[in-house]
């Protein structure tokens, strides 16, 4: 209630303050106010002034669960809340979607569009836990040189093998 904020007098006596919109309106934004005069006899006065409402609140910092993989992983955009703006969805300049063994981090940006905005972090974590899989090729029999000794050849080309993240070396 802002009546007890104005000064007001009246040659005559009392004076009536009265306030649009009331007190225990809510309002957002910028807002005008009036306050009226009104001494009882016919006559008023009235003033307008300003109340705006400034959001200097930080979004709230979630807290971001790591993304996994095992050969690739993609991040989906977090959302958050804002005491004003409701559901704020995060916006980053970083890849989405990570191939390469190992931890990336993802910042993610949150910003209410009033001034506020905060950083959030999130790791992408590509971790191949599965082991190849072999076939090895028959037994094989070779025929031994003058000195019954072998040199092993190469084996590699006959055995048959895969890998759930792409390429095997053998």
């Amino acid at each position: 209630d802002y009546t007890s904020l104005a000064m007001s007098s009246d040659n005559c006596g009392a004076v009536n303050l009265t306030q649009s919109p009331l007190s225990a309106t809510v309002v957002t934004g910028s807002t005008t106010v009036t306050l009226t005069a009104d001494d009882g006899n016919g006559n008023t006065s009235a003033c307008t002034f300003a109340v705006t409402v400034d959001d200097d609140t930080d979004p709230v910092a979630p807290t971001l669960a790591d993304v996994t993989g095992e050969c690739t992983a993609t991040a989906v955009a977090p959302t958050t809340t804002d005491n004003c703006a409701g559901t704020i969805t995060g916006t980053t300049s970083d890849a989405l979607t990570y191939t390469a063994q190992g931890t990336h981090t993802i910042t993610w940006n949150f910003d209410d569009g009033n001034g506020n905005d905060i950083d959030v972090t999130q790791d992408v974590v590509i971790d191949d836990v599965t082991n190849p899989l072999i076939t090895c090729p028959a037994d094989q029999t070779e025929s031994a040189n003058s000195a019954c000794e072998l040199t092993l050849p190469d084996y590699t080309s006959l055995a048959m093998s895969s890998d759930n993240c792409g390429a095997v070396n053998l």
